[in-house]
C-alpha cells in the first residue's frame, strides 16, 4: 500500500489542491442544486473528473452506489502505474466488464479482496459488483487507499471496527456523519448502505485530509444552504434500490478505458412493457447485431426508425454490447432517428459480431409526453467506413419480433397473490375466496392508478359452485357486485375507492357463497387473473392512469394464481 500512497502524494495530491475550490461551482447535474446533499463534495469530485454522471444529466445523489460503481469511482483517484492486470480477477467478473479494470487493479494493490464467504478460502471469493456497498466497506476501501495505520484484529472482534477506530483519528466519523446509534462500530451502522451524495463525501473528506485542507473543506460544507428536500435528513436512503453510476462527458464520448461511459442499468432484457413518462432511461426497446465480413468497420451514422411518430420521446440512447454509451439519438424526420458519431473511434471488429441495444428517454407531462402511444422500433441502420479501404458501407437490420409499447403517466408493476398458497376448503355465505395484491407507480402527483375491471376464471373441482361474488378491498367493509357466467366472474366497472392503488400497494379481496357437495371428495376451488392481453388484444384487467384507459398489463399467463382451496 505504501506504493498507492507515494502515488497519491506524487500526483494526485497537487492535482486536488488545484482543482479543490470546495464550492459548488462545477455543479451540472439536473437533479442537484447547491442545496442538495453532499453538493460541495459532489462539485469537488465532478472539477477533477472523477464524478461526471449519467447520460441523462442526472447524478442521482440518492441513489445507492454498489460496489462496482464504487471501486470504479476510487479507483480513478489512484493514477494507473501501468501494473499488468489480469482482467479475470474474480470468477465473477467477466474480462470484458466495464468495471474489469479498476476492480483488477484495486485486488492486485490489496484494496479489495473480494465478499467474504463463510467456509470459501479467500482466493475463491467473488467480488459481487451488483451488491450495494455499505459504510463498513467503503470505509475500508478508502482506509487501505490512503494507508492509514490499522491495528490488529482483536479475538471475536467485528473486522469493519479497527478501520472506524483507524478513520476517527483523522476524520472524526463519529460525529461528522450523525448516526443515530451512539456506537459508529455497531453492526447496524457497518450495514449502513450509502448513497451517491455520501460516497462523494466521504471520499472528499479523506481527500481533503491528504491535502491538509479538511478544516477548509467543512468549512464548506457547514456553509452549504440547507436543503429544502425532505431528503435532505442525514444519512437518508433513496426509495430505489438501484444504484447508477454512467460517467458522461458529451453525447459524442470518446471510447478510450479513461473516459468511456457505461450503462448504468445491467437489465438488458426486452418485453413488451409500458413506459413511464418521465423516465430518464427507459428498458431496453431493441437490439441488433452487425457482422462485418470483410473489413473492421469504423461507424460513422445508427439510425433508428419506429413505427409510427412518438410525441413522448426525447431521445433514443444508443448503447453496444459492453454497455458502452455511443451517444443520443435526436429526431431526424418523423419517427426517424438518428445517432452521428463519425469522429469517434468505435470500430466494429472484422468477423466479430457487435451489438446495440437502444433505451428511450421519455418526456415528462409537462414537457410534452403523452399518455397512450404505442410504438415498437421497426430497424436499425448502421453505416460507417471500411477501417481498411475507406469504402463506405451500410447494414440495416430489421425484425417484427421488436417488442412493443405503450406510455402510461403510471404503471402496474406487480399483481401477486396476497394470500396463502392453499387453505382449506369451507362451504358457506361470504367466503374469502381470494386475495390480490395490486402494486405501482406514478409519474406525476395529478396521475391516476386504479383498476376498473377484472374478469376472474374459476377453477372449480368436485362439484363445487359459487354465486352471489362481490369484491372489496382490504380495510372497508363495502362491496362491489360481481356477475358470474359458469366459471368467469366479470367484476366491471369497480369504483375507485374500491379500485385504486396510487398511493400505496392495495389488497382486493374477493367474496362469493361457496357450495360444496356432501358427496365430494378433493373438491376444490380456485380463482384466478388469467390473460394479461396485449397491445392490441385485451386481457382479463382494465386499469386507468388517470387519462388513459389500458386493457393489458405486462406479465405472463397467467397473471395471478389465487388461492388454491382444497377439501
Amino acid at each position: 500500500m505504501k506504493r498507492v500512497v507515494a502515488i497519491l502524494t506524487a500526483f494526485l495530491i497537487p492535482a486536488l489542491s488545484a482543482a479543490a475550490t470546495y464550492d459548488t461551482s462545477s455543479l451540472r447535474y439536473i437533479d442537484v442544486t447547491d442545496q442538495t446533499d453532499g453538493a460541495v463534495a459532489i462539485s469537488t469530485l465532478t472539477d477533477m473528473g472523477v464524478l461526471q454522471g449519467n447520460p441523462d444529466g442526472t447524478y442521482r445523489p440518492y441513489d445507492f452506489v454498489n460496489r462496482a460503481e464504487f471501486t470504479k469511482i476510487v479507483m480513478s483517484l489512484v493514477p494507473d502505474d501501468v501494473t499488468r492486470l489480469d482482467l479475470s480477477c474474480f470468477s465473477d467478473v467477466a474480462p470484458s466488464a466495464w468495471y474489469a479494470e479498476p476492480v483488477c487493479r484495486a485486488k492486485v494493490l490489496g484494496i479489495v479482496s473480494g465478499n467474504a464467504l463463510a467456509g470459501v478460502s479467500e482466493d475463491q471469493w467473488p467480488f459481487a459488483a451488483t451488491r450495494n456497498v455499505n459504510f463498513a466497506e467503503a470505509v475500508k476501501i478508502l482506509v487501505e487507499i490512503f494507508d492509514l495505520p490499522v491495528r490488529a484484529q482483536y479475538q471475536d472482534e467485528e473486522w469493519y471496527v479497527r478501520y472506524f477506530e483507524a478513520s476517527f483519528s483523522v476524520l472524526g466519523l463519529d460525529t461528522y456523519f450523525d448516526l443515530l446509534n451512539e456506537d459508529i462500530t455497531s453492526q447496524e451502522n457497518a450495514q449502513w448502505l450509502v448513497t451517491r451524495w455520501e460516497m462523494a463525501r466521504l471520499t472528499v473528506d479523506f481527500l481533503a485530509w491528504e491535502a491538509g485542507e479538511l478544516g477548509q473543506y467543512w468549512v464548506a460544507e457547514d456553509s452549504q444552504p440547507s436543503s429544502s428536500s425532505s431528503q435532505s435528513s442525514s444519512m437518508v436512503r433513496s426509495s430505489s434500490s438501484v444504484a447508477s453510476f454512467a460517467p458522461i462527458s458529451s453525447e459524442k464520448p470518446a471510447v478510450s478505458s479513461s473516459s468511456a461511459v457505461y450503462d448504468a442499468d445491467t437489465d438488458v432484457s426486452q418485453y413488451t412493457n409500458f413506459l413511464q413518462l418521465g423516465d430518464s432511461a427507459s428498458q431496453v426497446l431493441a437490439a441488433v447485431s452487425v457482422f462485418s465480413d470483410a473489413e473492421p468497420l469504423v461507424l460513422n451514422t445508427i439510425t433508428i426508425t419506429l413505427s409510427t411518430t412518438v410525441s413522448s420521446i426525447d431521445g433514443l440512447l444508443v448503447y453496444d454490447n459492453f454497455g458502452r454509451y455511443l451517444g443520443r439519438a435526436h429526431q431526424d424526420s418523423g419517427a426517424v432517428y438518428k445517432l452521428n458519431i463519425k469522429n469517434s473511434n468505435i470500430l466494429v471488429p472484422k468477423r466479430e459480431d457487435y451489438s446495440f441495444y437502444i433505451r428511450a428517454r421519455i418526456k415528462s407531462l409537462t414537457a410534452g409526453g403523452v399518455s397512450g402511444e404505442d410504438f415498437r422500433v421497426l430497424g436499425i441502420t448502421v453505416e460507417g467506413d471500411g477501417d481498411w479501404s475507406n469504402r463506405p458501407y451500410t447494414e440495416t437490420s430489421s425484425d417484427t419480433t421488436f417488442p412493443e409499447f405503450q406510455t402510461a403517466r403510471s404503471t402496474i408493476t406487480s399483481i401477486e397473490n396476497a394470500g396463502a398458497s392453499s387453505e382449506p376448503l369451507v362451504g358457506g355465505t361470504d367466503q374469502l375466496i381470494g386475495m390480490y395484491r395490486f402494486s405501482g407507480n406514478k409519474a406525476d402527483g395529478a396521475a391516476d392508478l386504479a383498476v376498473t375491471d377484472i374478469t376472474f376464471k374459476l377453477s372449480l373441482i368436485g362439484g363445487v359452485t359459487v354465486s352471489n361474488v362481490e369484491l372489496s378491498v382490504q380495510g372497508i367493509g363495502t362491496r362491489h357486485g360481481c356477475s358470474i357466467a359458469s366459471s368467469t366472474v366479470t367484476c366491471s366497472s369497480i369504483p375507485d375507492y374500491i379500485g385504486s392503488f396510487e398511493d400505496a400497494p392495495s389488497i382486493l379481496e374477493l367474496f362469493a357463497d361457496v357450495d360444496v357437495p356432501g358427496t365430494a371428495q378433493r373438491a376444490t376451488l380456485t380463482a384466478n387473473i388469467k390473460q394479461p392481453g396485449s397491445t392490441s388484444s385485451a386481457g382479463s384487467i382494465t386499469w386507468t392512469d388517470g387519462s388513459t384507459s389500458f386493457t393489458w398489463v405486462p406479465f405472463g399467463s397467467p397473471v395471478v394464481r389465487g388461492t388454491y382451496y382444497e377439501q
